[in-house]
């Protein structure tokens, strides 16, 4: 006991004694209410990073690497921007076939099968990603070089690039929330089975996030700064609020002075989910 303690204590017993000694009937001690005991193997941990490691594993991959150009034939055909027949001339000019690809099965099946709700999918969780990796120069290098001999930024295509990267992680922001927040309603599943549960959400919510990506788009007359491009840091602003940046940190998004994306947090919000960690063979023994 520390000398606080014991003054404490020095000066509430004689207020004890006294009462008893008036012999005031003393109240009965409320009992403390139980507290509520968690599962002592489950921890708090942020939903963002669990939700976008459920979307890269979900992200499709030719060849164990990105392809935009068998993706924007994929998304053309997911959005209904383009017709089979396009499609078919594209996988022609590939050296591919109908059936070549049918048997080979994968992403690139999807390009001739026809299954319509697989191909939004796929789009929508390639998209999703897009902004979560590092920008490709090649995207907006101008296709002749600039007088000095060296290439030059294509700088209308640079914004084209901004454009897009905005929208998606402004839609990324909004479907992650509403997936974590649906998450949150059941506690206690292990890392792997929260995965899994994002992966049949955004499944669901794939139709949905391609409409909104369109309706996410800056609108015309949209200004974009450049603040930083290297191979460690992409960093734009815009005129509406929006501020873009993606390093080895990952992406991070602000609009308004708000993180959107970012820090652990969606949309302003830490969205925590109570994950099943520690096996029970290592708790069940602790009191």
């Amino acid at each position: 006991m520390n000398t606080h303690s014991k003054w404490l204590t020095a000066m509430l017993l004689p207020v004890a004694l006294i009462a008893g000694c008036k012999g005031a009937e003393q109240p009965p001690v409320a009992k403390a209410p139980a507290v509520k005991q968690e599962t002592l193997g489950n921890i708090e941990y942020p939903a963002l990073p669990v939700i976008r490691n459920a979307l890269f594993s979900m992200s499709p991959l030719v060849d164990g690497k990105r392809n935009p150009a068998v993706m924007k034939q994929l998304c053309g055909l997911a959005r209904g921007e383009l017709n089979q027949a396009s499609v078919d001339r594209f996988v022609a000019a590939s050296g591919e076939t109908t059936d070549s690809l049918k048997k080979k099965g994968g992403v690139t099946a999807l390009l001739v099968n026809g299954n319509v709700a697989a191909q939004q999918i796929a789009c929508a969780s390639y998209l999703a990603t897009a902004p979560l990796v590092q920008v490709d120069g090649n995207e907006f290098i101008a296709p002749k070089l600039g007088a000095d001999g060296k290439p030059q930024v294509d700088q209308a295509r640079l914004s084209e690039v901004m454009a897009v990267r905005i929208a998606l992680a402004r839609t990324d922001a909004e479907y992650f929330s509403l997936i974590a927040q649906k998450l949150e309603q059941t506690p206690g599943l292990t890392d792997a089975q929260y995965q899994a549960r994002t992966r049949e959400l955004f499944a669901e919510l794939a139709p949905a996030y391609l409409k909104r990506v369109k309706e996410m788009m800056p609108p015309a007359g949209t200004r974009f700064d450049l603040k930083r491009m290297d191979e460690q840091r992409f960093a734009f602003t815009t005129s509406n609020g929006g501020e873009y940046e993606y390093s080895s940190d990952g992406m991070t998004l602000r609009q308004d002075n708000i993180t959107w994306y970012g820090d652990g947090q969606l949309m302003g919000q830490r969205h925590t989910l109570k994950i099943a960690y520690y096996p029970d063979v290592v708790t069940q023994n602790m009191k």
